[in-house]
């Protein structure tokens, strides 16, 4: 009887294909109950038994046995790969974990051996029974935890090897649905069909909302959504009331010609507040009234909230453009665009995003189960009827001409900083922007030359996700502006909260931009990972694979039995910035506070006061150097193998080095000494 099905020969097939989707799924549920039933004792207990421990590496040897059996099924759904990748994930954390715990417990009773020596050799005299006895026992941990730590190494590697699979798997699925040809919507059946049937849609969404409209039962809860509106109505009328006057109060008031450092962040907070947050605290509160008492069908429902989001889009786009641009007032604009740019390419933005919306809701109202993304993020166009495949070619094309409006060269210019001040200079567009905004344009019209060809799934990839590559290039772009900016003021001396940090660590002009420089830089490196991290995630590689890599850059990558990260590196960076500036704030302290009141005379306390600078140099060294990972031991080796190649290389830069210690201490001269020197003074 299951002959014919399981041969896939005639009607049977699609028989075959249907049973073999509904026994994925049941292997898919059984397995999952099986990993999170039977691999609690390892989230629960930090310690088990040995009989326990076998126990759990047999279950998760046959839980890892399940995604064998899935993945030599060729018709194995994009669903179930996410299945399987987030539990073997799972498993693989569940191991290692034990891993660890056996290390852990490993080395104690290594410990406990190491501390009863060696055991007596041939001929030697017999060490007393009870220490015998503890050997024994000490031994018999030591070869059960060795064997713990192998087992789990074993479940994480057959892990590794199934996520590797699973990946190679979903990169042939995305692959195949990307180098997939379908319908072009140039083709004149598709385009005559669909351009016949979108009045017909609207037509039909028209009578759909007559339709709901008709039958709203307003009889028996009409109080009730009439007493949700009222509130809601007085919800928006204070969030408008409250919008209004912060910006009239607290924002970029266009009367404040040089507004300071602590006015400006206030503005920055004010404006985003207002015209981010605040819209969208309204557009939720409408949604939650309208779904919550309004009875939409389903179909009402989807183009509602697909409404709804559009118009947050719509508020973030143009609500940081802006506040970063501010085209009407120059002096609170984050980055130094000239006005014309700013103006022309705020408005542009403005025109994108509402491009934007218009086209999301055209597309979303002729094909309200659009929003249906596979697990992989991509939507396959092969099913989707010829008026979906029309309506996004057009919503294609309008929305790349906005997007190429944005990337014209006349909205990206700068002025010079050095001429900023004189106003009659302004700078290019970069030789480094023009190639990222050139491959952005090539991207995006490729992306709508593939859709006319047929190419759909990889005309909409292509345009969709260079749109998103951009955008966040320009957030970060935004990020860096504004911290960098921020820290100029706080540096500077033409504001009160600069003179003070200026005053308070003798900072010079040469110094501040000094600090300021290493920590933008610091700033830029942590948003460049940022943003390479949603990149990879925008173009398709999923979170749960992302992770591991972010983690390992993180957290920590091991190399010569030292674990290095970044975490580890900010905070030896930190760590070292800290102690440097409360050494700055000591020598202040100990001179102007300690050494004055003191008989010593100016040479004596400079030099004292310098000691204290080198001395807080190496303390502020050896602890970021403690906190990368290094052991004191290790680093007076490290110092040990330096002083021996800065002997031979910088012989002159240590002679001049230790000579001026010499000074400091012995004071043969000092401050207040002339000094001639032949012909020199």
């Amino acid at each position: 009887m299951l002959a014919p099905l399981l041969s896939g020969r005639g009607p049977a097939k699609g028989i075959r294909l249907t049973l073999v989707a509904y026994v994925n799924k049941a292997f898919v549920i059984v397995w999952l109950l099986l990993l999170y039933g039977l691999a609690w004792p390892a989230l629960a207990q930090e310690e088990v038994d040995s009989e326990t421990f076998n126990n759990m590496i047999a279950r998760w040897n046959t839980t890892l046995d399940f995604p064998e059996i899935l993945l030599s099924d060729p018709e194995m759904s994009p669903d179930n790969l996410e299945l399987l990748t987030e539990n073997v994930q799972l498993v693989r954390e569940l191991a290692r974990n034990a891993e660890k715990e056996a290390q852990s417990l490993l080395q104690r009773q290594q410990n406990l051996l190491d501390a009863l020596g060696p055991a007596p050799g041939e001929g030697d005299p017999a060490e007393p029974e009870d220490i015998a006895d503890k050997r024994s026992k000490i031994e018999e941990q030591v070869a059960n935890y060795t064997a713990r730590v192998k087992q789990s190494r074993i479940i994480v590697a057959r892990s590794t090897d199934l996520l590797d699979r699973i990946s190679d798997m979903e990169i042939k699925i995305i692959a195949g649905l990307l180098t997939k040809r379908s319908r072009s919507p140039l083709s004149p059946k598709v385009f005559a069909e669909g351009i016949k049937m979108i009045p017909l849609r609207f037509a039909e969404l028209g009578r759909s909302l007559k339709k709901w409209w008709a039958g709203m039962e307003f009889s028996g809860a009409w109080v009730t959504i009439l007493l949700t509106l009222l509130f809601a109505a007085m919800g928006l009328s204070i969030i408008v009331t409250l919008r209004r006057w912060l910006v009239a109060r607290h924002g970029m008031l266009p009367d404040i010609e040089s507004p300071s450092l602590a006015r400006r962040f206030v503005a920055i907070i004010v404006e985003t507040l207002a015209r981010i947050v605040l819209p969208i605290l309204m557009i939720s509160l409408v949604s939650f009234v309208v779904i919550s008492t309004m009875q939409l069908t389903s179909e009402l429902e989807v183009i509602f909230l697909a409404l709804a989001f559009s118009l947050i889009e719509f508020f973030i786009i143009t609500g940081l453009a802006r506040t970063a641009l501010t085209s009407e007032k120059p002096q609170w604009r984050i980055i130094d665009f000239t006005n014309e740019s700013a103006a022309s390419l705020e408005q542009a933005i403005r025109v994108f995003a509402v491009t934007v919306v218009i086209v999301n809701m055209a597309v979303i109202m002729v094909n309200p189960v659009l929003q249906d993304f596979d697990t992989l993020r991509i939507v396959d166009f092969e099913m989707k009827t010829p008026t979906t495949i029309v309506m996004i070619m057009f919503g294609l094309i309008v929305t790349s001409i906005a997007a190429l409006n944005v990337l014209r060269s006349k909205n990206w210019r700068f002025y010079v900083q050095e001429e900023k001040e004189e106003g009659i200079s302004e700078g290019p567009v970069s030789f480094k922007v023009k190639v990222l905004f050139g491959a952005a344009k090539t991207a995006i019209v490729a992306g709508v030359v593939f859709y006319l060809l047929g190419y759909l799934n990889l005309g909409i990839y292509v345009g969709g996700r260079t749109v998103l590559t951009l955008c966040v290039i320009a957030l970060a772009v935004i990020v860096h502006g504004l911290v960098a900016e921020g820290l100029r003021q706080m540096t500077s001396s033409e504001n009160v909260v600069g003179q003070w940090v200026r005053s308070r660590f003798s900072l010079e002009e040469t110094t501040a931009a000094r600090w300021t420089f290493w920590i933008v830089l610091l700033l830029d490196l942590i948003l460049i990972i940022g943003f390479f991290v949603l990149v990879l995630n925008i173009w398709g590689m999923p979170w749960d694979e992302i992770k591991p890599l972010f983690s390992a850059l993180v957290y920590g990558t091991e190399i010569g039995g030292h674990t290095f990260s970044l975490v580890n590196i900010g905070l030896a960076l930190g760590a070292f910035v800290l102690v440097m500036i409360a050494v700055k704030l000591f020598q202040g302290f100990l001179s102007n506070r300690i050494l004055v009141q003191t008989k010593l005379d100016v040479g004596v306390r400079d030099a004292v006061t310098a000691g204290v600078g080198y001395v807080g140099v190496v303390v502020a060294v050896l602890v970021a150097l403690s906190l990368v990972g290094l052991e004191f031991g290790e680093i007076a080796l490290i110092f040990g193998a330096l002083s021996i190649g800065i002997g031979f290389g910088l012989q002159h830069v240590v002679n001049n080095f230790i000579s001026g210690l010499i000074l400091l201490v012995q004071r043969p001269i000092k401050a207040g000494d002339w000094i001639v020197l032949g012909q020199t003074q």
